[in-house]
């Protein structure tokens, strides 16, 4: 009987909650508690890091220390559509270098205590339509090569697939040693492309136009046209993928290719970069290099960098660990390489085709005077066509070429005529067929220092 009388007044409870006056008071209440709560604000972020900086050198004998605090601040709307964004550097000279003496560790930073810089101090309006971008202040490019300005951004979606941006203003040098020093000024607008989630391709164009005092004629202005595309690529959450190529007026100025792969399942990756420059770069926006009034032009070359990391993530903190190389080497070895490699290939193929006489049968019965001269010439052509790799002219690149051609054709005589006094017919069996690395590079170990001596004593000096 207990039981059963339970039972009931279970049910009638059960009855009563779902009947529709008590589902419409639970309404009301809930309405009012709603009400009640206080409405969402802005959400305000701040990141600050601190760093202290110490650097010596034997030769002179100096020490220079100095303290850096970074700060990062951000600001969003309840909505996300409007938002701001600030980033400032401090810094402090903690000795500053002896008046009047001169300092080899000096910075542009020391006359000034402290010294600020403002990274970026912008204001941004964002939306799910056509207009998904509109920003304004002091800001880093999003899109080609970067560059801090003061101006505005827009970015447009007219569709799914096909995006379009375009920025402009005053651009900051933060080693500006006075106002107006460097009067650059930058316009520029793109495409971007999406074919499917994993693929973005982006084209980009910018006008750039700078004041810069000249050693020779004093204050000059510089227009240029820079333009590159770019493509990225991703497979599912392992690895990340770009490429690069960018042109500057009418020549290749840069190109490029990152990967990046992350295994998340033991939180540990390995980044990969490539960047070659294959023209010589002068002026200050197109090197980026604030010394190049000193140091010269920016030579052809090429950069690469491996970087393998873990992390461990216990429960207060993350800890990484990185290995990595990177390294830079100038075009001109490139230069030499496919210049000299290219005059044994192109010698083969003429003396293939119109070899009648040997230049030294008892040496090297395959090596005749009509490869040696047609050889020679197609590899020179080739040297002034491949200048643009070098701080050379054409006609500097061509009388070079010539020159390590002829060495190079002597060290392979050299070097064949010391195999057949040790009675072996090639250096080595690592190359099918070419005999040993030896066999390949002989015509390198003597055009090799005679082509340093040239640049390093001739045309440097």
């Amino acid at each position: 009987m207990a039981a059963r009388a339970l039972l009931r007044l279970a049910l009638a409870a059960l009855a009563a909650a779902t009947s529709p006056d008590a589902r419409a008071a639970d309404a009301t209440v809930a309405t009012s508690a709603a009400d009640a709560s206080p409405p969402p604000g802005w959400s305000l972020g701040l990141g600050a890091r601190e760093e202290y900086r110490f650097r010596g050198s034997a030769q002179p004998a100096e020490t220079d220390q100095d303290l850096h605090l970074a700060l990062d601040l951000a600001a969003q709307d309840p909505a996300g559509k409007l938002a701001a964004a600030a980033s400032l550097g401090l810094w402090w000279d903690l000795d500053a270098a002896p008046p009047g003496e001169p300092f080899g560790l000096a910075s542009i930073r020391d006359p000034r205590n402290p010294w600020l810089d403002v990274y970026q101090l912008s204001a941004e309006y964002r939306s799910q339509g056509v207009l998904r971008t509109a920003r304004a202040g002091r800001q880093v490019a999003e899109h080609g090569r970067p560059a801090t300005f003061d101006g505005a951004y827009l970015r447009l979606q007219p569709l799914r697939s096909l995006g379009l941006f375009a920025f402009g203003g005053r651009t900051e040098h933060f080693f500006e040693t006075g106002a107006g020093f460097f009067e650059d000024w930058l316009a520029s607008a793109g495409v971007t492309v999406r074919p499917s989630p994993d693929l973005r391709l982006e084209l980009d164009y910018r006008l750039l136009r700078e004041a810069i005092d000249s050693l020779d004629a004093g204050r000059v202005d510089v227009t240029d046209h820079s333009y590159g595309a770019a493509v990225w690529w991703r497979q599912g959450e392992w690895l990340r993928t770009r490429a690069f190529v960018r042109g500057l007026d009418d020549r290749v100025s840069e190109a490029g290719a990152q990967a990046s792969l992350h295994w998340l399942a033991v939180l540990a990756g390995l980044e990969l970069r490539l960047r070659a420059q294959p023209t010589t770069l002068g002026e200050l926006n197109e090197s980026d290099n604030p010394f190049f009034l000193t140091l010269g032009p920016s030579l052809p070359h090429v950069r690469w960098r491996a970087d393998a990391w873990k992390a461990w993530e216990p429960e207060s903190f993350r800890l990484e660990l990185h290995l990595g190389y990177e390294g830079r080497q100038l075009l001109l070895i490139a230069f030499l390489v496919i210049v000299v490699q290219g005059s044994d290939v192109l010698q083969y193929v003429w003396g293939k085709l119109f070899g009648r006489h040997a230049v030294a049968p008892e040496l090297s019965p395959s090596k005749t005077w009509e490869g040696l001269v047609g050889g020679v010439a197609s590899a020179t052509a080739l040297g002034a066509a491949l200048h643009w790799i070098t701080p050379f002219s054409p006609l500097q690149a061509a009388g070079l070429a010539f020159v390590m051609c002829v060495m190079g054709f002597l060290g392979g005589l050299v070097m064949s005529a010391i195999k057949r006094d040790r009675g072996v017919k090639d250096w080595g069996a690592m190359i099918e067929g070419h005999g040993g690395m030896l066999d390949r590079v002989d015509s390198i170990s003597f055009s090799a220092p005679i082509f340093f001596h040239i640049v390093r004593y001739g045309w440097v000096a």
